[in-house]
């Protein structure tokens, strides 16, 4: 039994053998039994390779998206940098007397110094 299945697969590749571009060209090797024999094959070949095709045109764009994502995050980053340094300036004691001053409100700075509440 095993052996007769061998042998029927050395024939289908035998009928192959003699096979030329003349052959495939014309279409006549889609009446060779071998080819017949392994259409589903082929055609579940043919389905993979659209589905890898098509998965890795998804990959790509993901990855496109990924590095637009990144550049926004970088450029958010740099302007919650630059709006921290500013907020941190403004809340310098020197630029809070020059607002008061510039605002002409009656605050004053204290002339004492600040000591610890204790128990």
């Amino acid at each position: 039994m095993i052996f007769k299945r061998q042998l029927d697969n050395l024939k289908g590749f035998a009928s192959m053998a003699g096979d030329s571009f003349a052959d495939v060209m014309t279409g006549r090797i889609f009446k060779k039994d071998f080819i017949r024999r392994q259409a589903f094959v082929i055609v579940m070949c043919v389905v993979f390779l659209f589905c890898h095709i098509g998965l890795r045109f998804s990959c790509e764009n993901q990855v496109k998206q990924i590095d637009l994502l990144q550049k926004q995050l970088e450029d958010v980053r740099l302007e919650y940098l630059s709006r921290s340094a500013e907020l941190q300036g403004m809340g310098k004691q020197s630029q809070i007397k020059r607002m008061v001053a510039e605002r002409d409100s009656t605050l004053l700075p204290s002339v004492e110094p600040p000591f610890k509440i204790s128990k």
